[in-house]
């Protein structure tokens, strides 16, 4: 027997589904080329589960921080961070 999912876990489902839509029709269509998630740890692998091995190609990196509720300069320091180029 199946345990039943929160309306939390549904919601962060839907958007993981969602987002792996969007990055495989971008993917497909030559519109995504090096980008970066940010994002919670779980979400990612969540948001990783649902793309497609050709949609995974067009991730350049993956920075594992919870940024939400970050006041705005954090943010901004943090992308600004995970925005830089890779060494190497």
């Amino acid at each position: 027997m199946q345990a039943r999912r929160s309306h939390k876990q549904h919601a962060v489902d839907k958007f993981a589904r969602q987002l792996a839509e969007c990055i495989a029709i971008a993917a497909r269509d030559g519109n995504s080329r090096g980008l970066i998630l940010v994002a919670a740890p779980r979400f990612l692998a969540e948001a990783r589960s649902h793309l497609p091995k050709s949609a995974q190609q067009h991730i350049a990196r993956e920075v594992p921080h919870d940024l939400v509720g970050s006041p705005s300069l954090v943010l901004q320091q943090r992308l600004a961070v995970a925005l830089q180029p890779m060494d190497g």
